[in-house]
């Protein structure tokens, strides 16, 4: 039988909740929104690079690992949060807010498919944390990470 503890339950699943929901209203509007999006995806690129690189260590524990990816789950939370916002506004943004939204988006499902299938593997598999598929899960969701900063940081 499975191990299963507060670390685990909180590892569950990323896309269930994660474009659920309605958005939080931004003071500053879709300018300030888009800030915020930068500074999540800062905290999201720096998570993602440690849990790749844990994926290199089979000393580490899995509960970092799981510790991780609670951190990652809230941060694709904020961007998607921010990204409601700026959707339900769609209408009103300046092209280059709307370009930026558009090109944010498939950078955000690929980070979530990637963190899912880290956190589906870590659930099912939590002794084999440096093997495949969890390794390429950890390094798709860094590479998402880091072309979502550099998309943002040019906006």
């Amino acid at each position: 039988m499975k191990n299963i503890t507060m670390g685990m339950a909180l590892v569950l699943s990323v896309s269930q909740a994660l474009f659920a929901g309605p958005s939080r209203p931004v003071a500053g509007g879709a300018a300030a929104a888009i800030a915020d999006m930068e500074i999540a995806a800062n905290d999201l690129e720096l998570d993602a690079r440690d849990l790749d690189s844990f994926t290199g260590n089979i000393n580490l524990h899995w509960r970092s690992h799981a510790l991780k990816l609670v951190a990652i789950k809230d941060e694709l939370r904020e961007i998607a949060g921010r990204m409601r916002y700026l959707e339900s506004r769609r209408e009103s943004l300046e092209p280059k807010e709307l370009a930026t939204l558009d090109r944010a988006a498939p950078l955000l499902r690929a980070a979530t498919a990637a963190a899912n299938g880290a956190i589906e593997h870590l659930n099912e598999r939590q002794g084999l944390l440096w093997i495949e598929p969890y390794k390429s899960s950890a390094a798709k969701l860094a590479d998402a990470a880091v072309r979502m900063v550099k998309l943002l940081r040019e906006f």
